[in-house]
């Protein structure tokens, strides 16, 4: 079985798009989706349409949590200073359904596919909003080591890598919708459960779309347009 690993769309239905007809393409069946759905960018309504269409596990991220801080009234000074405009528009644009949807999404999903046990998250197995990077210490990635997963998949730091822990893989297939690593692109990964083995993946998109969405709804953010084109 082919599954498709993607995390941290963040809004940016131009960077899915080209991914999922990559997916297509290579006629993979399943997606699992490690969280950050919403946030920074602005068309989270398009993502959802879009992956309405596939066979898809999904867990929340720490952006889903702040997305139901904003509903309930919280920090919102703080996330519009720091992130924008983009959970103010989602619950224009998302029905009460939808956002309902996105803020009780679970943060850890124990699956099986094709026999590989498959533990998913968003930051560690325990924490929504823990960062495990490339180069963090190897305590930080003992985190991943919980016994009888053939594999984690994570997200949150936007840096795709693939480790061995323990007895099993752990994979970060980087983000779909904000790529940090200064390479272009939006990156997921390809599994294959019955070789278990992973392929990063980076597909090509046209992020003007977005910068001139950034320009209009958070001017003052350059954060927002820069990181999608520097290199």
């Amino acid at each position: 079985m082919k599954v498709a690993l993607i995390s941290d769309i963040h809004g940016n239905s131009e960077a899915l798009s080209p991914v999922l007809e990559q997916v297509k393409r290579l006629n993979i069946s399943k997606i699992i989706v490690s969280g950050d759905l919403v946030g920074y960018y602005y068309n989270v309504d398009l993502v959802l349409e879009m992956l309405n269409a596939w066979d898809c596990y999904f867990v929340g991220g720490n952006h889903e949590v702040m997305l139901k801080k904003w509903i309930d009234g919280f920090e919102r000074e703080k996330i519009l200073t720091k992130y924008g405009s983009s959970l103010s528009l989602a619950t224009k644009k998302l029905s009460k359904e939808q956002i309902n949807w996105l803020v009780n999404l679970p943060h850890r999903l124990e699956v099986d596919l094709d026999g590989r046990k498959a533990l998913i998250c968003h930051g560690t197995p325990n924490n929504v909003d823990e960062y495990v990077y490339p180069d963090s210490s190897i305590e930080d990635w003992e985190k991943f080591q919980e016994s009888g997963f053939d594999i984690t998949i994570y997200g949150h730091t936007h840096y795709p890598i693939v480790r061995k822990v323990g007895n099993g893989l752990v994979v970060n297939p980087g983000s779909v919708g904000q790529t940090r690593d200064r390479k272009p692109g939006a990156c997921w990964a390809l599994w294959e459960t019955q070789s278990h083995t992973i392929k990063l993946m980076r597909t090509t998109y046209d992020p003007k779309p977005v910068i001139e969405q950034c320009q209009k709804y958070d001017p003052e953010l350059k954060y927002l347009r820069e990181v999608l084109v520097r290199t």
